[in-house]
């Protein structure tokens, strides 16, 4: 009788395992490392290579959306997709285009996109311009301490 218990508790085991871990594995699926709008655009739906061509935050186009890690993004032009497909690193925003000034101090913040800085080729992203006035006062200072901070803040919850 012992080994049929024995077999029993260790399936039950096995099995709370199992669902213990598929239900991380699921939250983990749930947590954003690129920010999106409602309708799952990265960058709420602003074309990131605009930032870099134009110095500006323009609205992206479903015409010229593309699938990219897992998420879509809208660009204002085809010329803007092709770039953005033979670099996506070049265009991609830091922290995933969470609040820069935000990552600095262990937060995961939305973010406006209109709310943006240009700095050594990298585009961040701030909550608002009061903010992004707040974090270019110690760029580099603040740039080394959210770069050292993202690898745990991006699996955290977005506040």
């Amino acid at each position: 009788m012992k080994p049929l218990v024995l077999r029993i508790t260790l399936a039950g085991r096995a099995a709370f395992i199992c669902s213990a871990l598929w239900i991380v594995a699921a939250h983990a699926r749930d947590i954003d490392t690129i920010l999106t709008g409602e309708r799952g655009h990265a960058l709420r739906g602003f074309d990131p290579v605009a930032y870099f061509t134009l110095d500006s935050a323009v609205r992206g186009d479903t015409a010229y959306a593309l699938e990219w890690a897992d998420v879509t993004w809208l660009f204002s032009s085809d010329k803007h997709r092709r770039l953005f497909v033979e670099n996506p690193s070049k265009y991609v925003p830091q922290y995933g285009g969470f609040c820069a000034y935000g990552v600095r101090f262990w937060r995961k913040v939305v973010t406006n996109p209109r709310a943006f800085s240009i700095v050594d080729g990298k585009l961040y992203l701030n909550l608002n311009d009061r903010i992004r006035k707040q974090w270019e006062k110690r760029t580099a200072r603040n740039i080394r301490k959210a770069d050292h901070r993202w690898a745990r803040v991006q699996w955290k919850d977005r506040t």
